[in-house]
């Protein structure tokens, strides 16, 4: 924006400076006869009568003036429009007047110095032609300022634009990173999650291991100490005496009777054993 903005301030200076040479008549290029015969010379095209030859150069009058010599002066120039004034005066450019200054033609009166069958403009008018040096349409000026002043006139505009359009940019800015940060804080939570998660089930799985090794150690230490401990079923009495004779363990035994221990005893000895 700002190198358009630089171009369009460019191109107006470079307008109104050419706009400000044509007008002025005090600097001209003089030429008063073409020096070479220029070839390929094609018909004049009159344009009319104007009231200004603006943006055309004035290259000064002479005192044999034609619009044949005026051809060749803008011809040799490669311009393809001209302009006679005052009788004398041969102008040369690219544009035709600005539209809006034609004039009646009967006001274009003065006879040219050096052919008075033909008119060269009047005192602050000029007799305008097409050299023809191309068969291209040759503009009006007015043409040109009307296509050139859209762009300097469209210049504090273009501002306005710009600077009522900069918060817009700025919001979307402002949108983009919002959705920037959403998308990112929502990658951060996924990922924490991601880590959570695998984290409690390691630990689930962990727990399960260690819940099974457990559970395998007590199963095995209890198994064997169950079997162990069973009582057999064919485990002695302990309140009988092994060293009492068959005979003498004859009978019932009381069971208020304690025979684990062995008790000193006084018998007959008739009585045998």
């Amino acid at each position: 924006m700002f190198s358009r903005t630089i171009a369009i301030v460019l191109a107006s200076a470079s307008l109104l400076f050419t706009t400000a040479s044509a007008g002025d008549t005090t600097n001209t290029a003089a030429i008063s006869s073409p020096t070479a015969q220029p070839t390929g010379l094609r018909t004049l095209k009159y344009a009319g009568c104007f009231s200004s030859a603006q943006p055309m150069i004035n290259h000064g009058p002479y005192n044999f003036q034609s619009s044949g010599n005026c051809q060749k002066i803008c011809y040799l120039l490669q311009n393809t429009a001209m302009a006679l004034g005052n009788g004398t005066d041969c102008w040369c450019g690219d544009m035709l007047p600005a539209l809006s200054d034609k004039v009646d033609d009967d006001k274009c009166n003065t006879p040219c110095a050096g052919y008075p069958g033909e008119n060269c403009g009047a005192s602050d008018v000029w007799t305008v032609y097409q050299t023809s040096f191309t068969l291209n349409t040759v503009p009006y000026f007015s043409e040109s300022v009307s296509s050139a002043s859209p762009s300097i006139t469209a210049k504090p505009a273009t501002q306005s634009a710009s600077a009522s359009a900069a918060p817009v940019s700025k919001g979307g800015s402002n949108a983009v990173g919002i959705a920037v940060g959403v998308i990112v804080g929502l990658i951060v939570l996924a990922a924490i999650a991601g880590a959570g998660f695998m984290y409690m089930r390691r630990k689930q799985q962990r727990d399960l291991e260690e819940f099974k090794k457990q559970n395998d150690v007590s199963s095995f230490v209890g198994g064997s100490s169950g079997a162990d401990s069973r009582p057999s079923m064919w485990a002695p009495d302990g309140r009988l005496d092994g060293a009492n004779d068959k005979r003498n363990s004859v009978g019932s035994i009381a069971d208020n009777a304690d025979y684990s221990r062995r008790i000193l005893q006084v018998r007959n000895p008739d009585d045998g054993f």
